[in-house]
């Protein structure tokens, strides 16, 4: 498995919380629920949001890729070890019909 590179930038959730922690933060409007924000401010964190987006999606989709690709071997290399497994019982109850067989002809 190879490493994906790192983000360069803080990351979708980090900016989107930022912009969060800015609208907690601005100042209220007086006999008002509104608060006053810098446009700019928030233009600025939601682009850079929309920048890191397609990184992080990129990303996710080749942990998947990484994760299935994964449990596909392991499943592969299982069915290899049962179908081992089931050749040696064979061969095991094959010594063991011989030795039977070569015992009682060894009392007769």
């Amino acid at each position: 498995m190879t490493e994906a590179a790192p983000l360069s930038g803080p990351g979708v959730e980090a900016l989107v919380r930022r912009v969060i922690d800015v609208i907690n933060a601005a100042r209220p409007m007086p006999l008002s629920t509104s608060v006053m924000i810098s446009r700019d401010e928030i233009v600025e964190l939601l682009e850079a949001a929309l920048t890191e987006l397609p990184e992080e999606v990129r990303e996710a989709r080749w942990l998947l890729k990484e994760r299935e690709d994964l449990l596909s071997k392991a499943r592969v290399d299982a069915g290899l070890v049962i179908e081992e497994a089931r050749t040696r019982v064979a061969q095991m109850v094959q010594r063991t019909e011989v030795v039977r067989s070569a015992e009682r002809k060894a009392r007769q």
